[in-house]
């Protein structure tokens, strides 16, 4: 009898319930299959979890970041048509006048509208960036007036050109004659979406 009672607590502790330690390696026995299959918090880095939290990371939901390469419309400066006067010197462009003190992104093409004030004049405009009285031209457009009606160009620029956080402005000349003219102009830039 006396061999029977030892054994028969040896069986009951294999069954019996416990609490677990915070550190599994120092809890023996079942302890360990139990941790394995514990919930657990995942860590912001998943690096830092190993075994399912990698897994379960891998499927999360995030939130995706696309570059559209359609673009997207920057509308400021075309709520109201600019008036760009032309110089009273021929072929000379007259004074800048901003479409956007600072571009939102990269832009990709400028659509712009144009309307001169004597039919059959030859103007140009061109589409610049940098500081007030430091523009550089980064696109030139020759347009001859022969309508009374706006005429539109839709101008795609390479990336480099108009980088975004840079100021953009525009500047006509009369190619015919030397006069001052306030010509009409809407400016849309397409941007990269950076």
């Amino acid at each position: 009898m006396f061999i029977n009672s030892i054994t028969a607590p040896t069986q009951v502790w294999n069954a019996a319930t416990r609490t677990l330690t915070a550190d599994p390696a120092t809890d023996a026995g079942a302890a360990t299959l139990v941790w394995t299959h514990a919930a657990r918090t995942i860590t912001a880095d998943p690096a830092t979890d190993a075994g399912a939290s990698t897994l379960v990371w891998t499927h999360a939901a995030r939130t995706l970041t696309t570059e559209v390469t359609t673009g997207m419309i920057n509308d400021e400066g075309t709520a109201v048509a600019l008036t760009v006067t032309t110089s009273a010197v021929q072929g000379t462009l007259g004074s800048y006048v901003q479409v956007v003190a600072s571009s939102a992104h990269t832009v990709l093409e400028a659509i712009v509208e144009f309307q001169g004030v004597t039919t059959g004049n030859d103007y140009t405009f061109v589409i610049a960036t940098g500081g007030a009285g430091s523009e550089v031209v980064k696109r030139t457009v020759g347009v001859r007036w022969i309508t009374a009606t706006l005429l539109t160009y839709k101008l795609s620029l390479d990336p480099s050109l108009i980088p975004k956080g840079v100021r953009v402005a525009v500047a006509a000349a009369n190619q015919t004659a030397g006069a001052a003219e306030g010509c009409k102009m809407h400016v849309r830039l397409v941007e990269k979406n950076d």
